[in-house]
């Protein structure tokens, strides 16, 4: 497989990049549930299987299932902020993306930042439970 030549590439001018950290039980390569943390957190990992598991579930019936390794994968729903895809051939053997101009963002976590900036705005300016607090002059 040409992603361990990847690894194997970075690894040689990033020190800090190490094949076994790939390997499952430091001897097999796996994108599987089995598959190390490393391996299914990794980028070149989620922009191979990104909307797969939706793709396969259309030409397989089963959903995340990879033909060629035989089992389903290991990461299904996969996300992607930096990039958008631009081209996918029809087998899978080429894909090109392009980096977003502005990252996605995280809909829960923004409504979570809003709400926590309308409470420190709120406190600041002296509103409570949406209630102004009388001052005296």
């Amino acid at each position: 497989n040409k992603f361990l030549w990847m690894v194997r590439i970075g690894g040689g001018v990033f020190p800090e990049i190490k094949e076994p950290d790939y390997l499952a039980g430091g001897t097999d390569y796996r994108v599987d549930a089995q598959g190390t943390k490393t391996m299914l957190n990794s980028l070149m990992y989620r922009l191979s299987y990104y909307d797969f598991a939706e793709e396969s579930q259309v030409m397989t019936g089963q959903r995340g299932y990879d033909r060629v390794r035989q089992y389903p994968i290991g990461k299904m729903n996969i996300k992607l902020n930096y990039f958008e895809e631009v081209f996918t051939s029809q087998h899978w053997m080429m894909r090109i993306y392009r980096v977003r101009d502005q990252p996605l963002r995280d809909p829960a976590k923004s409504a979570k930042d809003l709400r926590t900036k309308a409470k420190a705005e709120a406190k600041a300016s002296g509103l409570t439970g949406g209630k102004a607090k009388s001052r005296s002059r």
